[in-house]
């Protein structure tokens, strides 16, 4: 029998269909921790780009190994972020180091896709990323909301 992994761990495989469990995962373990909503949506519409972008672009030795999903709610009161870990086994792709697309200068120049490393940066507060043991290790972190005197 395999050992049980911690609650803020979860594998799960690089497909489609994955992505409601981490989703739902996600969600769960960060109401248990008291992690306001606006974090949840924010860190969830981040896992859902990442993890889509590995399985269409991280090649097909990513699609059989596991990918680990380590969450790491922080501390509102200390100033620690909650930070999302994503390790998979794709490709080496650094997406902190990657260029920001072109943004068209006419609607013929259009497409659909390519934005989604554009709204990942624009919603994490810290994105750091290192490739350890053949792995890709990709670190979302968000600031909780800072305390409002008198609230």
């Amino acid at each position: 029998m395999a050992a049980a992994l911690p609650a803020d761990q979860l594998h799960i495989q690089p497909d489609p269909h994955s992505l409601r469990e981490a989703s739902l995962w996600l969600a769960e373990r960060c109401r248990q921790r008291s992690v306001p909503q606006e974090l949840i949506d924010r860190l969830d519409l981040c896992l859902n780009e990442v993890l889509a972008n590995l399985v269409d672009h991280a090649g097909p030795g990513a699609l059989d190994t596991p990918v680990e999903l380590l969450l790491d709610p922080g501390d509102p009161s200390g100033g620690s972020p909650v930070c999302l870990q994503v390790r998979d086994g794709g490709a080496p792709f650094d997406p902190t180091a990657a260029p920001s697309p072109t943004a068209p200068t006419v609607l013929a120049e259009t497409g659909i896709g390519g934005l989604g490393l554009v709204m990942v940066r624009r919603f994490c507060d810290d994105m750091r990323y290192r490739r350890i043991n053949d792995r890709n290790e990709l670190t979302l972190c968000l600031s909780w909301p800072q305390e409002t005197p008198g609230r």
